[in-house]
Protein backbone atom coordinates (compact mmCIF):
# COMPACT_ATOMS: atom_id res chain seq x y z
CA UNK A 1 0.00 0.00 0.00
CA UNK A 2 1.45 3.11 -1.14
CA UNK A 3 2.56 5.51 2.20
CA UNK A 4 0.40 8.24 2.65
CA UNK A 5 2.79 11.45 3.56
CA UNK A 6 1.63 14.78 5.06
CA UNK A 7 2.40 18.02 7.06
CA UNK A 8 0.06 19.30 9.42
CA UNK A 9 1.32 22.54 10.88
CA UNK A 10 -0.10 23.52 13.84
CA UNK A 11 1.53 26.74 13.93
CA UNK A 12 -1.33 28.71 11.60
CA UNK A 13 -3.59 28.36 15.41
CA UNK A 14 -1.12 31.28 16.66
CA UNK A 15 -2.95 34.04 15.21
CA UNK A 16 -4.92 35.80 17.74
CA UNK A 17 -2.46 38.06 19.68
CA UNK A 18 1.37 39.59 19.83
CA UNK A 19 3.59 39.93 23.23
CA UNK A 20 4.37 43.13 23.25
CA UNK A 21 7.10 44.30 25.85
CA UNK A 22 5.13 46.21 28.45
CA UNK A 23 6.02 46.94 32.19
CA UNK A 24 4.17 46.06 35.33
CA UNK A 25 4.83 44.33 38.35
CA UNK A 26 3.93 40.87 39.15
CA UNK A 27 1.53 41.09 42.06
CA UNK A 28 0.34 38.03 44.07
CA UNK A 29 -2.32 36.48 42.61
CA UNK A 30 -5.63 35.25 44.58
CA UNK A 31 -6.37 31.76 43.44
CA UNK A 32 -9.53 31.73 40.74
CA UNK A 33 -10.89 28.32 42.66
CA UNK A 34 -11.64 31.29 45.52
CA UNK A 35 -12.93 34.03 43.29
CA UNK A 36 -15.46 32.02 41.87
CA UNK A 37 -16.98 30.73 45.10
CA UNK A 38 -17.11 34.19 46.72
CA UNK A 39 -19.09 35.86 43.82
CA UNK A 40 -21.19 35.34 40.80
CA UNK A 41 -21.90 38.14 39.31
CA UNK A 42 -21.20 39.85 35.48
CA UNK A 43 -18.21 41.60 36.66
CA UNK A 44 -16.78 38.50 38.32
CA UNK A 45 -17.35 36.33 34.88
CA UNK A 46 -15.65 38.95 33.01
CA UNK A 47 -12.87 39.58 35.36
CA UNK A 48 -12.34 35.40 35.54
CA UNK A 49 -12.75 34.86 31.88
CA UNK A 50 -9.66 37.53 31.15
CA UNK A 51 -7.62 36.24 33.81
CA UNK A 52 -8.18 32.65 32.06
CA UNK A 53 -7.20 34.57 28.21
CA UNK A 54 -4.56 35.73 29.99
CA UNK A 55 -3.27 32.16 31.71
CA UNK A 56 -3.96 30.17 28.70
CA UNK A 57 -2.17 32.93 26.00
CA UNK A 58 0.83 33.00 29.11
CA UNK A 59 1.59 28.76 29.06
CA UNK A 60 1.24 28.98 25.21
CA UNK A 61 3.87 31.44 24.85
CA UNK A 62 6.00 29.41 26.55
CA UNK A 63 5.19 26.00 24.75
CA UNK A 64 5.48 27.47 21.81
CA UNK A 65 9.11 29.02 22.69
CA UNK A 66 10.15 25.23 23.63
CA UNK A 67 12.13 22.87 21.44
CA UNK A 68 9.57 19.92 22.35
CA UNK A 69 7.02 19.23 19.05
CA UNK A 70 4.44 18.07 22.11
CA UNK A 71 4.60 21.27 23.77
CA UNK A 72 4.45 23.81 20.16
CA UNK A 73 1.14 21.71 19.60
CA UNK A 74 -0.89 22.56 22.84
CA UNK A 75 0.74 25.83 22.01
CA UNK A 76 -1.86 26.45 19.60
CA UNK A 77 -4.44 24.68 21.20
CA UNK A 78 -4.17 26.96 24.17
CA UNK A 79 -4.19 30.31 22.03
CA UNK A 80 -7.67 28.81 20.85
CA UNK A 81 -8.85 28.87 24.27
CA UNK A 82 -7.34 32.10 25.00
CA UNK A 83 -9.46 33.22 22.38
CA UNK A 84 -12.47 31.71 23.73
CA UNK A 85 -12.03 33.21 26.93
CA UNK A 86 -11.34 37.00 25.68
CA UNK A 87 -15.21 36.26 23.69
CA UNK A 88 -16.44 34.89 26.60
CA UNK A 89 -15.49 38.54 28.24
CA UNK A 90 -16.94 40.40 25.80
CA UNK A 91 -20.10 38.93 26.21
CA UNK A 92 -20.52 39.18 29.60
CA UNK A 93 -18.89 43.32 29.22
CA UNK A 94 -22.00 43.20 26.62
CA UNK A 95 -24.66 42.14 29.05
CA UNK A 96 -23.66 44.88 31.51
CA UNK A 97 -23.63 47.65 28.81
CA UNK A 98 -20.12 48.23 28.81
CA UNK A 99 -18.29 49.09 25.24
CA UNK A 100 -15.50 46.93 25.68
CA UNK A 101 -13.88 46.16 22.43
CA UNK A 102 -12.00 43.05 20.85
CA UNK A 103 -8.76 45.44 21.36
CA UNK A 104 -9.56 45.70 24.89
CA UNK A 105 -10.47 42.11 25.88
CA UNK A 106 -6.23 41.66 23.81
CA UNK A 107 -5.24 44.47 26.18
CA UNK A 108 -6.67 42.78 29.27
CA UNK A 109 -5.57 39.15 28.86
CA UNK A 110 -2.01 40.53 27.79
CA UNK A 111 -1.89 42.26 31.16
CA UNK A 112 -2.91 39.00 32.91
CA UNK A 113 -0.12 37.16 30.79
CA UNK A 114 2.56 39.47 31.89
CA UNK A 115 1.27 38.58 35.46
CA UNK A 116 1.56 34.63 34.86
CA UNK A 117 4.76 34.70 33.11
CA UNK A 118 6.16 35.97 36.05
CA UNK A 119 4.46 33.81 38.34
CA UNK A 120 5.71 30.90 35.52
CA UNK A 121 9.35 32.46 36.24
CA UNK A 122 9.10 32.00 39.75
CA UNK A 123 7.56 28.89 39.85
CA UNK A 124 10.20 27.48 37.69
CA UNK A 125 13.73 29.10 39.71
CA UNK A 126 11.85 26.96 42.69
CA UNK A 127 10.88 23.79 41.20
CA UNK A 128 12.67 23.36 37.90
CA UNK A 129 9.09 23.19 35.69
CA UNK A 130 7.31 26.12 35.61
CA UNK A 131 4.04 24.54 35.41
CA UNK A 132 2.78 24.11 38.93
CA UNK A 133 1.38 25.79 42.14
CA UNK A 134 -1.80 28.78 41.40
CA UNK A 135 -0.46 28.18 37.46
CA UNK A 136 -1.47 24.71 37.53
CA UNK A 137 -4.63 25.63 39.95
CA UNK A 138 -6.25 28.38 37.79
CA UNK A 139 -5.52 26.27 34.61
CA UNK A 140 -7.44 23.42 35.79
CA UNK A 141 -10.39 26.30 36.75
CA UNK A 142 -9.91 28.08 33.66
CA UNK A 143 -10.48 24.10 31.53
CA UNK A 144 -13.59 23.45 33.31
CA UNK A 145 -14.97 27.30 32.78
CA UNK A 146 -14.12 26.90 29.17
CA UNK A 147 -16.18 23.79 29.29
CA UNK A 148 -18.60 25.56 30.38
CA UNK A 149 -19.30 28.05 27.29
CA UNK A 150 -17.87 30.84 29.73
CA UNK A 151 -19.94 30.26 32.75
CA UNK A 152 -17.99 30.33 36.56
CA UNK A 153 -21.03 28.43 38.02
CA UNK A 154 -19.36 25.18 38.39
CA UNK A 155 -21.83 23.27 40.51
CA UNK A 156 -21.49 19.45 40.99
CA UNK A 157 -22.79 17.25 38.25
CA UNK A 158 -26.61 16.44 39.33
CA UNK A 159 -27.61 12.71 38.62
CA UNK A 160 -29.22 13.10 35.28
CA UNK A 161 -25.59 14.06 34.04
CA UNK A 162 -24.18 10.90 35.94
CA UNK A 163 -26.33 8.65 34.23
CA UNK A 164 -25.57 9.97 31.05
CA UNK A 165 -22.26 9.15 31.34
CA UNK A 166 -22.91 5.73 32.89
CA UNK A 167 -24.85 5.12 29.43
CA UNK A 168 -21.93 6.85 27.11
CA UNK A 169 -19.45 4.59 29.05
CA UNK A 170 -22.05 1.35 28.82
CA UNK A 171 -22.06 2.49 24.59
CA UNK A 172 -17.94 3.12 24.44
CA UNK A 173 -17.63 -0.69 25.88
CA UNK A 174 -19.75 -2.10 22.91
CA UNK A 175 -17.82 -0.05 20.50
CA UNK A 176 -14.25 -1.39 21.53
CA UNK A 177 -14.35 -4.60 18.98
CA UNK A 178 -16.77 -3.43 16.51
CA UNK A 179 -14.62 -2.81 13.49
CA UNK A 180 -16.11 -0.41 10.81
CA UNK A 181 -18.60 -1.57 7.94
CA UNK A 182 -17.17 -3.49 5.20
CA UNK A 183 -16.91 -1.06 2.09
CA UNK A 184 -17.71 -2.16 -1.00
CA UNK A 185 -16.90 0.68 -3.20
CA UNK A 186 -16.86 4.12 -3.31
CA UNK A 187 -19.77 6.23 -5.01
CA UNK A 188 -17.85 9.43 -5.04
CA UNK A 189 -15.62 11.75 -3.87
CA UNK A 190 -14.60 15.60 -4.04
CA UNK A 191 -12.14 18.02 -2.75
CA UNK A 192 -11.96 21.66 -2.55
CA UNK A 193 -9.11 23.90 -2.80
CA UNK A 194 -9.68 27.26 -2.13
CA UNK A 195 -7.50 30.53 -0.85
CA UNK A 196 -9.37 30.35 2.45
CA UNK A 197 -11.12 27.34 2.61
CA UNK A 198 -10.08 23.48 2.40
CA UNK A 199 -13.16 20.37 2.11
CA UNK A 200 -12.60 16.97 1.24
CA UNK A 201 -16.30 14.25 0.67
CA UNK A 202 -17.22 10.88 -0.21
CA UNK A 203 -19.72 8.76 -0.43
CA UNK A 204 -19.37 4.81 -0.34
CA UNK A 205 -21.38 1.77 -0.34
CA UNK A 206 -21.31 -0.82 2.09
CA UNK A 207 -21.23 -4.84 1.83
CA UNK A 208 -24.83 -4.65 3.97
CA UNK A 209 -26.75 -1.93 1.89
CA UNK A 210 -26.04 1.00 3.87
CA UNK A 211 -24.96 3.89 1.72
CA UNK A 212 -22.73 6.60 3.88
CA UNK A 213 -21.61 10.24 2.81
CA UNK A 214 -18.62 11.89 4.73
CA UNK A 215 -16.97 15.49 5.04
CA UNK A 216 -14.51 17.87 6.74
CA UNK A 217 -14.13 21.35 6.03
CA UNK A 218 -11.68 24.21 7.30
CA UNK A 219 -12.26 27.42 6.82
CA UNK A 220 -10.91 30.89 8.06
CA UNK A 221 -13.13 33.82 8.58
CA UNK A 222 -11.61 36.72 9.59
CA UNK A 223 -8.19 35.36 10.32
CA UNK A 224 -10.30 32.74 12.81
CA UNK A 225 -9.86 28.86 12.04
CA UNK A 226 -13.58 27.14 11.98
CA UNK A 227 -14.14 23.52 11.84
CA UNK A 228 -17.24 21.23 10.28
CA UNK A 229 -17.99 17.62 10.44
CA UNK A 230 -20.46 16.38 7.67
CA UNK A 231 -21.84 12.78 7.97
CA UNK A 232 -25.18 10.77 6.91
CA UNK A 233 -25.32 6.70 7.29
CA UNK A 234 -28.12 5.99 5.25
CA UNK A 235 -29.33 2.41 6.60
CA UNK A 236 -32.27 2.72 4.98
CA UNK A 237 -34.48 4.67 2.09
CA UNK A 238 -36.65 6.21 4.78
CA UNK A 239 -33.92 6.39 7.42
CA UNK A 240 -30.78 8.12 7.33
CA UNK A 241 -28.90 8.86 10.73
CA UNK A 242 -26.93 11.75 11.68
CA UNK A 243 -23.17 11.45 13.60
CA UNK A 244 -23.33 10.46 17.04
CA UNK A 245 -19.60 9.90 17.71
CA UNK A 246 -16.04 11.45 15.97
CA UNK A 247 -12.87 8.95 17.16
CA UNK A 248 -15.28 8.32 20.15
CA UNK A 249 -15.52 11.46 21.23
CA UNK A 250 -19.12 12.79 21.99
CA UNK A 251 -20.14 16.16 19.42
CA UNK A 252 -22.12 17.68 22.00
CA UNK A 253 -20.51 20.79 22.00
CA UNK A 254 -20.46 21.48 18.68
CA UNK A 255 -22.67 23.85 17.05
CA UNK A 256 -25.87 22.44 14.38
CA UNK A 257 -28.17 24.05 11.94
CA UNK A 258 -31.44 22.37 10.91
CA UNK A 259 -30.75 23.99 7.29
CA UNK A 260 -27.81 21.83 7.38
CA UNK A 261 -29.03 18.92 8.33
CA UNK A 262 -26.73 16.59 9.50
CA UNK A 263 -23.32 18.77 9.99
CA UNK A 264 -21.48 19.87 13.18
CA UNK A 265 -19.45 22.74 13.29
CA UNK A 266 -16.99 24.97 15.93
CA UNK A 267 -14.53 27.94 15.79
CA UNK A 268 -13.58 27.06 19.66
CA UNK A 269 -10.87 24.53 20.84
CA UNK A 270 -12.53 21.49 20.53
CA UNK A 271 -12.72 21.82 16.93
CA UNK A 272 -8.58 22.15 16.58
CA UNK A 273 -8.54 19.14 19.17
CA UNK A 274 -10.84 16.74 16.90
CA UNK A 275 -8.46 17.34 13.81
CA UNK A 276 -5.41 17.18 15.48
CA UNK A 277 -6.28 13.88 16.61
CA UNK A 278 -7.77 12.92 13.46
CA UNK A 279 -4.47 13.33 11.05
CA UNK A 280 -2.28 12.06 13.84
CA UNK A 281 -4.27 8.96 13.96
CA UNK A 282 -4.55 9.14 9.85
CA UNK A 283 -1.01 9.47 9.92
CA UNK A 284 0.23 6.35 12.48
CA UNK A 285 -2.66 4.39 10.65
CA UNK A 286 -0.87 4.37 7.14
CA UNK A 287 3.26 4.57 9.23
CA UNK A 288 1.67 1.18 10.84
CA UNK A 289 0.77 -0.68 7.26
CA UNK A 290 4.16 0.51 6.09
CA UNK A 291 6.32 -0.81 8.58
CA UNK A 292 3.94 -4.41 8.24
CA UNK A 293 2.73 -3.73 12.05
CA UNK A 294 -0.43 -5.52 13.25
CA UNK A 295 -3.33 -3.01 13.41
CA UNK A 296 -5.75 -2.59 16.26
CA UNK A 297 -9.41 -1.13 16.54
CA UNK A 298 -8.14 1.71 17.75
CA UNK A 299 -5.60 2.36 15.19
CA UNK A 300 -8.61 3.28 12.69
CA UNK A 301 -9.90 6.81 12.81
CA UNK A 302 -14.11 6.30 12.99
CA UNK A 303 -17.10 8.32 13.01
CA UNK A 304 -19.97 6.38 14.87
CA UNK A 305 -23.68 6.64 14.11
CA UNK A 306 -26.60 5.69 15.84
CA UNK A 307 -29.94 4.59 15.34
CA UNK A 308 -31.90 5.55 18.39
CA UNK A 309 -35.03 3.60 17.33
CA UNK A 310 -33.20 -0.10 18.23
CA UNK A 311 -29.98 1.47 19.69
CA UNK A 312 -27.76 -0.14 17.35
CA UNK A 313 -24.46 1.74 16.70
CA UNK A 314 -22.61 1.77 13.21
CA UNK A 315 -19.29 2.59 12.38
CA UNK A 316 -17.45 3.61 8.90
CA UNK A 317 -14.06 4.56 8.76
CA UNK A 318 -12.80 8.54 7.87
CA UNK A 319 -10.12 6.96 5.08
CA UNK A 320 -10.48 9.55 1.75
CA UNK A 321 -9.28 8.75 -1.24
CA UNK A 322 -7.58 12.57 -1.84
CA UNK A 323 -6.21 12.87 1.85
CA UNK A 324 -3.04 13.74 0.71
CA UNK A 325 -4.80 16.41 -1.26
CA UNK A 326 -6.41 17.46 1.21
CA UNK A 327 -3.55 17.58 4.10
CA UNK A 328 -1.56 19.59 1.83
CA UNK A 329 -4.29 22.49 0.94
CA UNK A 330 -5.05 22.18 4.95
CA UNK A 331 -1.16 23.17 5.56
CA UNK A 332 -1.46 25.96 3.07
CA UNK A 333 -4.30 27.67 4.42
CA UNK A 334 -3.47 27.71 7.85
CA UNK A 335 0.18 29.15 6.79
CA UNK A 336 -0.82 31.61 4.33
CA UNK A 337 -3.85 33.11 6.88
CA UNK A 338 -1.22 33.43 9.66
CA UNK A 339 1.34 34.96 7.30
CA UNK A 340 -1.44 37.76 6.24
CA UNK A 341 -2.14 37.88 10.50
CA UNK A 342 1.03 38.58 11.28
CA UNK A 343 1.79 41.44 8.24
CA UNK A 344 -1.77 43.12 9.20
CA UNK A 345 -0.74 43.07 12.93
Amino acid sequence: MKKIIFNFNISFLILMFVFPSSGFSSEKLLPLSQLVLQEQSLSRHLYVNERCAGLNQSIAGRFNNSSNTKAKKLAGALFLKAANHSMYAMSYANKMGKNYTQQQAVTRSLLFAKIYQKEMDKIYDMTGSAIGGIVLEDQTVCDKIDSNGGSILLENKNSKENNSKKKFSEEAKDLENQFPLEKKEMIKQSLQDEPNRCLISQMDSYKNGFVSSKTLILQFNNDRPSFAIVGELAISKEKVLKPYLFLYKKLDKWMTDEKLLNTFFTNRVEGIEFFMEYFQIVHNYYDKITKNQNLLLSDVPIMTFKDNETGNLYNIDLFFEKFTEFSNCFTRVSQENMKRFKERN
